[in-house]
């Protein structure tokens, strides 16, 4: 993702859903002495985990902290940023469209999203005796009882946030927010189950 990004030597660096700082930590080396990163995350304690990285790295005054939702940044002015990275974290965003919206409104003309979404599409519903990418063919009965719960347990909207979209869609949601190029990657690494679950 940050490869993609270049060039950041004195860039300043939104990171959505930071996490534990793995992209945005990253961008520290890159963007230098003259750059900044933004670590934006909804969870206060990785925000704070985040800050500590930041601390033993010396680079505190390079960095800033907000809470906020990938399809709510009102923390980062207009035209703030001159790069998006956002990794997994769409997939548990209902309305893609705003968060593209949001990423479009910080961005310096010019600026760039670069981001890593796992297109869970492609991957389920898994065939029959398949968990989590197992052959459980022997007990497809526990299987299926298992399946059942999880989807008893699971908030509907949440499924459809991590189900709802492909790399073409990815695609016309940044057209859509009017970003000029847009270029995606898809990788996809087969195995057998996988052709037989895309029927």
């Amino acid at each position: 993702m940050l490869d993609a990004a270049e060039p950041l030597d004195g860039a300043t660096v939104l990171d959505v859903g930071a996490g534990d700082g793995l992209i945005g930590l990253g961008a520290l080396d890159r963007v230098g002495a003259g750059g900044a990163v933004i670590f934006a995350d909804i969870s206060p304690a990785l925000l704070e985990q985040c800050r500590r990285a930041a601390k033993e790295l010396g680079a505190l005054d390079r960095t800033r902290f907000i809470q906020a939702k990938a399809e709510d940044l009102a923390e980062v002015p207009d035209g703030s940023v001159d790069v998006v990275t956002t990794r997994s974290v769409l997939i548990y965003v209902d309305d893609k469209a705003k968060a593209f919206a949001a990423f479009a409104r910080v961005l310096r003309p010019g600026g760039r999203v670069s981001l890593f979404e796992p297109i869970n599409r492609l991957m389920y519903p898994e065939p029959p005796g398949r968990f989590c990418g197992y052959d459980l063919g022997a007990v497809t009965d526990l299987v299926a009882k298992v399946n059942s719960t999880f989807d008893d347990l699971e908030d509907p909207a949440f499924r459809a946030a991590m189900m709802d979209f492909d790399d073409r869609d990815l695609t016309s949601l940044a057209e859509a927010a009017d970003f000029e190029r847009v270029h995606v990657e898809c990788h996809i690494r087969h195995r057998a189950w996988l052709a037989h679950a895309a029927g």
